[in-house]
């Protein structure tokens, strides 16, 4: 009795793995960005490592996936173990890490991304004469 509980258990689990990965999966096919759905997925109570091994397994962007896990508040550790049982070397893990750590809290995965220079003018345009009087209305 107890054995036909746990293999029904078991197979309620590997239905919903089946669930979250052909949903990630769809997600990723129709061209939503990586990171957003492994964070979407985490947040919305999925298990995470099931989230990270199917969001990898489909789009093999192990930073995005990382990122997008680190942005739910996974920690390290979990994420390297599902990365891991999804096949991922140890030494790619760690080299994502090392370029996370070294950029510290400018790092994203989508590279650098510099902020357009801010030019403020002079009230009344940029030509000879502009300037003047403000009015408070």
């Amino acid at each position: 009795m107890i054995f036909l509980i746990s293999f029904a258990n078991f197979s309620v689990a590997l239905a919903d793995e089946e669930k979250m990965c052909s949903s990630i999966k769809d997600l990723i096919i129709d061209g939503h960005d990586t990171v957003l759905v492994v964070q979407a997925a985490i947040d919305l109570g999925w298990n995470p490592c099931m989230a990270v091994k199917c969001a990898y397994r489909e789009s093999l962007d192990m930073e995005r996936v990382i990122h997008g896990a680190f942005l739910a508040n996974t920690s390290p550790d979990v994420v390297t173990g599902c990365l891991m049982e999804a096949g991922v070397d140890g030494n790619d893990i760690n080299g994502v890490y090392a370029k996370r750590d070294a950029m510290g809290e400018d790092y994203s995965p989508y590279g650098v991304v510099e902020a357009p220079a801010t030019v403020i003018g002079l009230p009344g345009g940029s030509g000879s004469g502009s300037g003047g009087i403000i009015s408070p209305f």
